[in-house]
């Protein structure tokens, strides 16, 4: 898998090579943390 981005505007698009494993697809920046989706998954592995 790849993450493309033409962000910042006027700059090169730039691609990287994603790690197999879990995702979260979001309008945020790659790796960015996003605290709604992290306290999801550990209440969704809690009621396991």
């Amino acid at each position: 898998m790849v993450y493309v981005s033409n962000r910042p505007k006027g700059q090169p698009a730039t691609i990287q090579l994603v790690a197999p494993g879990l995702h979260v697809l979001s309008n945020a920046r790659l790796d960015s943390p996003w605290q709604k989706v992290r306290e999801q998954i550990l209440s969704s592995i809690d009621n396991l």
